[in-house]
């Protein structure tokens, strides 16, 4: 790898993030922000202030569909962020973080990298899957946002440049092991 300045060792060894920067927006301050707006809504209604067109407070029933409806908006979202991480490679190991910890994983030991794309419409908001070989802390299998791109653009690169690290890695460790 040449970076223009005629060092191309240096690079190899720098850390390099794979997951989008906004992972602790989406983590943290998005789902924090979405409990704390529906807790204050389902607050002020059942406090009745939240009223029906005629002035009237909300019926109980109404107010207990619109708690359980809430409780479920913010359960699938933290049930969506929780398993995502933050991703980087140096050195030949991957580091996976969820902020409180981090877990360095050798990359021989990634089985797979695979992509989990929605619908066409969503595409551009691919989730990329990394399966191991041996549980790590955060288990066999990590998640994470990789930084967005075009959803026509094909297989992402990230996929692709993690499949390529992982599979020099693995060819490098049976050549050592053979020795």
């Amino acid at each position: 790898m040449n970076n223009g300045c005629g060092n191309t060792q240096a690079l190899q060894f720098m850390r390099r993030t794979f997951s989008c920067p906004s992972t602790f927006f989406w983590k943290f301050v998005f789902t924090a922000c979405l409990f704390g707006g529906i807790a204050y809504w389902l607050l002020m209604s059942w406090l009745g202030k939240v009223t029906r067109d005629d002035g009237k407070p909300l019926p109980l029933e109404v107010l207990c569909v619109l708690t359980f409806m809430g409780a479920a908006v913010v359960a699938g979202v933290i049930f969506a962020t929780k398993k995502l991480k933050r991703v980087a490679v140096e050195d030949g190991y991957l580091y996976v973080s969820n902020y409180f910890t981090e877990a360095r994983i050798p990359l021989s030991e990634v089985v797979s990298v695979r992509e989990y794309a929605g619908t066409s419409a969503a595409k551009q908001y691919t989730t990329l899957i990394i399966d191991l070989q041996y549980p790590c802390v955060f288990g066999e299998r990590i998640v994470f946002l990789p930084k967005p791109r075009l959803y026509w653009s094909g297989l992402h690169r990230v996929v692709r440049e993690l499949q390529g690290l992982c599979g020099q890695a693995r060819d490098e460790k049976h050549a050592a092991d053979r020795r």
